[in-house]
């Protein structure tokens, strides 16, 4: 059997884990979401998969709705340091990139990866105009104003002409907004990794890392376009942003290099 075949059995193996095991009916499956989770918290889709869809998909959305369980339960009840944990090797980087048409077109680089606070407007127009003095770019200010406003995107694009005296187009604020989401969605997975993490599941190495299923994957990335090889119900990710361009460094949940996603500058 091949290495890529071996990494494909394992995840199965791993993927269907919900909790300590691997449930091996839907009862048993029914019956370990039941401790930790309520009816109300599944959404309409979750429920209809759990009760009659295949047991692969069944299993596919318990463990996530597990995951989302550790994460939930993590903010009410922050986890100690773990002394002695260290941290896993390094694994290479992927060597293979997505070519310029399967990419996502989304630019993390838009924005900061920390979201702006959100503020008084008083306030928050007063700093959008010293940034705007210093020279900060555009796209760096809507987000400021949509952000810390809270006040939506097209509000904050008026305001932003009103300060710099020139708002950005339409599509120049869909991206803005898609660069945002891009690092929401990143924080998400990075909260999903700790708690695996917290669990013994995965043990991280250093650096920008991420846990993503299939789902959240395609959220991060919007129309990323997948080969077949490179298919996975679960990812690790890493950013990376010690070059030009930045990049994402996709991995199976096993660490085995897939692909690399660069972002435009």
């Amino acid at each position: 059997m091949s290495e890529i075949a071996r990494g494909r059995v394992a995840e199965r193996t791993n993927v269907s884990r919900v909790g300590a095991r691997r449930p091996s009916s839907r009862a048993e499956l029914l019956q370990t979401l039941a401790t930790m989770v309520s009816a109300e918290s599944l959404d309409p889709v979750e429920a209809a998969v759990l009760a009659v869809g295949r047991m692969d998909a069944a299993r596919f959305v318990g463990r996530r709705v597990w995951i989302r369980h550790l994460v939930e339960h993590a903010l009410e009840t922050p986890s100690r340091p773990r002394r002695g944990r260290r941290s896993r090797p390094a694994p290479p980087r992927p060597a293979p990139g997505l070519s310029r048409l399967n990419r996502s077109q989304v630019n993390p680089r838009l924005v900061s990866s920390s979201p702006p606070s959100m503020i008084r407007l008083a306030e928050l127009l007063a700093k959008v105009h010293c940034a705007h003095a210093a020279g900060m770019p555009k796209s760096q200010l809507l987000d400021a104003l949509a952000t810390g406003s809270g006040s939506g995107w097209e509000a904050a694009n008026s305001l932003l002409g009103s300060i710099t005296g020139e708002s950005l187009t339409a599509e120049q604020v869909a991206a803005v907004k898609t660069s945002r989401q891009f690092w929401t969605s990143y924080a998400e997975g990075r909260a999903r990794l700790a708690v695996l993490e917290r669990a013994g599941e995965i043990r991280a190495c250093n650096g920008n890392w991420a846990y993503f299923d299939r789902i959240d994957f395609a959220e991060l990335l919007p129309g990323v376009i997948l080969p077949d090889h490179h298919e996975r119900a679960e990812f690790l990710t890493n950013y990376c942003a010690d070059g030009a361009p930045h990049t994402l460094d996709v991995y199976s949940i096993n660490f085995q290099p897939l692909f690399r996603h660069e972002f435009g500058t």
